[in-house]
């Protein structure tokens, strides 16, 4: 498990690069972070759906 952390803390301070225009990737990476949160709520009992979640940010 130590190895793990000690392999993502690495990948944490490489950088980014690619194809994909930086404005499309920040949305895509926002579109994500929405799923994780909306995911997340979920678990804890939470019924919002991505609608809401979506129009109160």
């Amino acid at each position: 498990m130590h190895e793990i952390i000690l392999d993502l803390e690495k990948l944490r301070t490489k950088r980014l690069s690619g194809d994909i225009p930086p404005h499309i990737f920040f949305q895509l990476k926002d579109i994500f972070h929405f799923l994780e949160t909306l995911g997340s709520a979920r678990i804890e009992g939470n019924n919002t759906t991505l609608s809401e979640l979506i129009e109160k940010k």
